[in-house]
């Protein structure tokens, strides 16, 4: 370093940050206050004379201390360039942190590498390195690793041979989304149970919205012409849209697949092929449908079978 570094001006940061930000954070030449590209020291006409600066985007929080892609930086220079011995850095940084100018010097004699620092060979090329922080910042994985860390801690305190992972790859099938359906899929969710398949055709009464059926409310039964257009997405007549809805409320990681067999108090013929594929794509069948709606699912696999 042949000087202190010395802080830039208010006028001259406010300059930078928005040529920084046209050259999308790459480093580019400042000649007086006129930005170049840093391709152009590659150029036989161009004059480096003091007026020149080289700005970068410096991470460093350390006001005397540079970051680290000033050392690529400087070897790259250096060695494009074997009659120069010192430049002028601007470390632009964002924050709190003042940006600094730092007139640096090197021996253009030594013998500069081609290595760059900080890269790392993936497949015999250099590329960049990634960190997947999603398991630490994503609000989803935090909510799915907490749920799963009940479940841990019965398998290390009471049952060490139990398989969580088989119950998370669990299908379930639910004929009904009733009382008991409801709680049945709420229990399920406790355990691990993310895939669910509903069937159910039912729409919502007035006589549904009780203390045993947690997941419908009293706006599940007006028609949605009642309310203005900014609340008429809370109203959905059905079971089926509505058990799922506070499903998702409750998880929102719940893998459902759509409905595509709606039972209804008539019985509606199916193909062997579309009933076999709804019935073995599941793990596990649980029946909790009203009497019409069981009869009418029985006859129609009978008819086929």
């Amino acid at each position: 370093m042949l000087s202190d570094p010395t802080q830039l001006s208010a006028e001259l940061a406010s300059l930078i940050r928005v040529f920084i930000a046209l050259h999308h954070n790459e480093p580019f030449l400042l000649v007086g206050k006129t930005p170049t590209p840093l391709s152009s020291i590659l150029l036989s006409t161009f004059v480096w004379s003091n007026d020149v600066h080289v700005v970068y985007a410096d991470p460093s929080t350390f006001t005397a201390f540079p970051g680290w892609p000033l050392r690529n930086l400087l070897a790259a220079i250096a060695y494009v360039r074997k009659d120069l011995e010192n430049a002028k850095f601007v470390c632009y940084r964002s924050g709190s942190v003042p940006s600094v100018i730092m007139h640096l010097g090197w021996e253009a004699s030594g013998i500069i590498s081609t290595a760059a620092v900080g890269w790392e060979r993936v497949k015999g090329s250099l590329s960049p390195a990634f960190i997947d922080l999603r398991g630490s910042l994503d609000p989803l994985k935090l909510m799915d690793f907490s749920a799963e860390l009940n479940l841990r801690l019965i398998r290390w305190r009471l049952v060490p041979s139990i398989n969580l992972q088989r119950f998370s790859n669990l299908k379930c099938l639910i004929l009904g989304a009733g009382t008991l359906g409801c709680n049945v899929a709420r229990s399920l969710l406790g355990w691990g149970v993310k895939n669910f398949t509903f069937v159910d055709n039912a729409r919502i009464s007035y006589s549904n919205v009780d203390l045993k059926k947690y997941t419908f409310r009293y706006w599940n039964c007006i028609p949605a012409l009642l309310y203005p257009q900014s609340v008429r997405m809370l109203s959905d007549p059905t079971q089926l849209s509505a058990e799922l809805a506070s499903l998702i409320r409750v998880f929102i990681a719940l893998h459902h697949n759509e409905p595509f067999l709606l039972v209804g108090k008539t019985p509606t013929p199916l193909s062997s092929i579309l009933l076999s594929t709804f019935v073995w794509s599941n793990d596990v069948h649980v029946v909790y449908a009203d009497p019409s709606t069981f009869t009418a699912f029985s006859w129609m696999a009978i008819k086929d079978l």
